[in-house]
């Protein structure tokens, strides 16, 4: 979220030394920020709560490709969150003169400041490490293994990182008394009581050793180009080559040759839901680049020269945030059947939640009688974990010769029903059999899996 404007207080006359700083298109402002931006806010905090919902309770979406998904709604409700207290709030405060909301922000804006910047910055993180993934599956698959086995712990570590980025930003601003502004003329109250100052670390005031250091060298260099302008390459890079992959792949007709028909399909609308996630990001950042690059080379004119440009392209960044934040839902019902049947679940189908899964990552099952797995039970096992796809299994005329050559897998059949989504519709016309009769709920098998990790 852009930085937010800084006005330098105004004065009419002595007889008036408290006077409440205004903008001279305030009034446009609050219709684009408040009434358009703020509306866009509150669609995003229910939107991404909703992701959030069903990504948590559909537990293979926490340990498959969406587990960055997963980490990233929560960051993406905080973001819009954050954007009604600072700039609505802001906002309103100017158009209506409302005393009590002043205040209220004196007490919270460096709390919410931080949290905004830190979720911005998580939340590109998770991004880039889903993108990346998507483009180790698309272009180098034999490095995928390490990532897919270590998803969650990825993603906090990228939270923390982001955090070690961006937590100092709470001490760079102060809440001051507003007496000596005034010259002993009076104590100013109201809207005027406090002001918001920079603190040392990024007065250009203090032409210390600390402001060097820190405003110069960490704020402006390090933390701006390792939370905006890496992450914005990287994402432009992954997207450009999966694309050129794609292209490459669908001119040789060799895209896939070992997966299934099914498989063919999960993963190209996975890959696409993704490219499209990742190009409305870029998009939005646009507006963001071309600030961070302005004041990289010449800040002093934005300030001097062109200041409503500047405020202007500030609202417009954090808005931009904030649509990004948006569209999330309609892509991923767009362009995934996965995520289209589990909203569907949850908002029309309660009543039949009651999935029958073998696993977390099941496909398909064999409906033969005996069917084996090859090689030992704790190799197949470290395949599901590691979401790779293991088709092993031979017929056997008996449970003796089976168990002699392999070991068993153990299904558990807690719940049977028929009305399932269409995922996991092949389950419900199989008429799995034990020695020879129906089997029923509790009856440990031997069965076929092929699992489906994207």
């Amino acid at each position: 979220m852009a930085d937010e404007p800084d006005y330098e207080l105004e004065y009419s006359n002595d007889t008036q030394p408290c006077f409440y700083p205004l903008s001279n298109d305030y009034d446009k402002r609050y219709y684009l920020i408040v009434f358009f931006g703020g509306s866009m806010a509150v669609l995003s905090m229910l939107e991404n709560l909703l992701i959030f919902i069903v990504l948590v309770i559909r537990g293979e979406y926490r340990r498959n490709h969406f587990a960055f998904f997963t980490f990233m709604a929560p960051f993406d409700v905080f973001v819009s969150l954050a954007y009604v207290l600072l700039f609505c709030a802001e906002i309103v405060v100017q158009y209506w003169q409302v005393v009590q909301v002043q205040q209220m922000w004196w007490t919270y804006f460096r709390c919410v400041y931080m949290g905004s910047h830190f979720s911005l910055t998580a939340g590109t993180f998770l991004l880039v490490a889903a993108s990346f993934e998507r483009y180790l599956f698309t272009c180098k698959p034999h490095l995928i293994k390490p990532i897919q086995r270590n998803r969650i712990a990825i993603c906090c570590m990228l939270v923390l990182l982001s955090f070690l980025l961006k937590s100092s930003t709470f001490f760079e601003f102060e809440l001051a008394r507003n007496d000596e502004l005034s010259n002993g003329a009076e104590n100013c109250t109201g809207l005027m009581e406090y002001f918001v100052e920079p603190s040392v670390l990024i007065d250009p005031r203090n032409n210390t050793l600390l402001y060097i250091l820190y405003g110069v060298v960490y704020r402006v260099y390090i933390r701006q180009i390792a939370s905006s302008i890496i992450p914005f390459t990287a994402l432009a890079y992954f997207n450009v080559m999966i694309i050129l992959k794609f292209r490459h792949h669908h001119r040789t007709a060799r895209l896939f040759r070992t997966g299934s028909s099914e498989h063919k399909i999960r993963a190209r609308a996975v890959t696409r839901m993704l490219f499209i996630t990742v190009c409305s990001y870029l998009l939005a950042n646009v507006p963001n680049m071309m600030l961070i690059i302005w004041e990289y080379i010449d800040v002093k004119s934005l300030i001097d020269y062109y200041p409503t440009f500047y405020v202007w392209m500030a609202d417009t960044v954090s808005i931009c945030h904030v649509l990004c934040a948006v569209v999330r839902l309609p892509i991923f019902l767009l362009y995934n059947a996965e995520m289209r049947e589990a909203f569907a679940c949850l908002c029309g189908q309660s009543s039949n939640s009651g999935v029958y899964r073998l696993h977390d990552s099941v496909s398909r099952i064999d409906s033969r009688p005996l069917s084996l797995i090859q090689g030992p039970l704790s190799t197949l096992a470290t395949g599901l974990s590691n979401g790779h796809h293991q088709r092993r299994s031979t017929s056997v005329d008996s449970v003796e010769s089976m168990s002699a050559i392999a070991g068993r897998v153990a299904v558990h059949l807690t719940r049977v029903r028929t009305n399932v989504p269409s995922t996991y519709r092949t389950l419900s016309s199989i008429e799995l059999m034990l020695d020879n009769r129906p089997l029923r709920p509790g009856d440990t098998i031997p069965v076929q899996i092929i699992t489906t990790h994207i």
